[in-house]
């Protein structure tokens, strides 16, 4: 079996360490593979650098279609070429993320490569679809193909969309260790929010720490996390680590200097302050305050350490995790504002034009309601 793996970059992530992870597997069983990517910063073996597969912000474009150049079927040459160079041929094409329009040539170039003889699966962490779109691509999804998915409702999804049982695939995510010993199993707060004025400001009490251990990119939701550290008791907060990508970083600093502003308990970048095993080992537990997640490593790593999580409940990604036998029970669905704070109907009408202007990214209008 040969198999090229394709992703936009090998950058630390999520992505890269289930990469990481498939060719261990291949290297177990004895399969040839080669990894193309934009970028390897991490050295991963058998990469083959392909500029042109990095995201449209970090290339400079294949061709000049004014010219009558097609950057699509360019890329396509390209991968083809590099497959040859590794290792002569591949059985299989196995893509990361290729739905994802943050290459505006790659699924173009997918329908290419599976034109000419090549079989393709995609293995899907993200949806555009899923409230992004602005990565959301007029390409259709490639026919014919096999998909593999991380949670049962985007397996329900694809379904529904028309991809055949049999070439759907559930492939979860595998949770390795966290680094740091494992000490005896951590105590979560019996009460995560203040309640009332009391407050829990004896100078005497040890203050917690509770770490979030992302990159502080928008849909981790770091208003909220702020939010969190002023409603409770004690507690100071961890962020790891700021975006890899240069458009989330106006999102971060604003977070950042809001927090400075309001003097809220929160540290951002903990991770490069005082180094990543030293922030999980000072944790006393950790929070999530995520609105969207594709599989959710930061709900189950930290239980390798022997501590727990809280914070805001994802339904469909902690569906699976309590088929399977995990306790989701100290996870919060809402935090209820009181709408004397702000000017309600001002906030409706500029949610509403929000909504209508991300709905017509799709090509979608909103329903009407009277």
């Amino acid at each position: 079996m040969t198999i090229a793996f394709i992703h936009y970059h090998l950058k630390p992530g999520g992505v890269t360490r289930v990469i990481q992870q498939q060719l261990g597997i291949c290297e177990a069983m004895g399969w040839q593979y080669c990894i193309l990517a934009g970028e390897n910063p991490l050295e991963l073996p058998n990469v083959r650098i392909i500029h042109e597969l990095h995201y449209d912000l970090h290339r400079s474009g294949l061709g000049d279609p004014s010219n009558g150049d097609n950057p699509a079927v360019m890329l396509a040459d390209q991968i083809e070429a590099e497959i040859r160079a590794a290792m002569g041929s591949a059985d299989l094409l196995h893509v990361h993320n290729a739905t994802l329009a943050k290459n505006s040539d790659l699924l173009p170039a997918l329908h290419e490569l599976q034109k000419r003889g090549n079989r393709l699966f995609l293995q899907l962490h993200d949806f555009a679809e899923d409230g992004r779109p602005t990565v959301y691509s007029s390409s259709p999804y490639p026919a014919d193909a096999h998909y593999g998915y991380i949670n049962s409702r985007d397996g329900a999804n694809l379904a529904a969309a028309g991809v055949s049982e049999d070439r759907l695939h559930a492939i979860p995510n595998l949770i390795s260790p966290l680094p740091g010993a494992i000490p005896a199993e951590s105590e979560l707060p019996g009460k995560l929010f203040r309640s009332g004025s009391a407050g829990g400001n004896d100078p005497g009490r040890r203050r917690r720490f509770a770490l979030y251990p992302v990159r502080g990119i928008r849909r981790k939701n770091l208003g909220e996390t702020l939010l969190l550290s002023l409603l409770c008791d004690d507690l100071d907060i961890g962020i790891t680590l700021e975006p890899n990508n240069p458009a989330d970083m106006p999102s971060y600093r604003f977070w950042e200097s809001l927090a400075e502003e309001i003097r809220a308990p929160v540290q951002f970048n903990v991770a490069r302050d005082i180094g990543f095993e030293q922030a999980l080992e000072r944790a006393d537990f950790f929070i999530s305050t995520s609105v969207q997640e594709g599989f959710g490593f930061t709900f189950l790593e930290p239980w390798t350490l022997g501590k727990g999580v809280v914070g805001r409940a994802i339904p469909y990604v902690h569906r699976d995790f309590v088929a399977e036998g995990m306790r989701m029970d100290r996870f919060y669905h809402s935090i209820p504002v009181p709408a004397d704070l702000f000017e309600l109907s001002g906030f409706r009408d500029r949610w509403m034009a929000e909504a209508e202007r991300r709905l017509s990214r799709f090509r979608l209008a909103p329903v009407s309601y009277t």
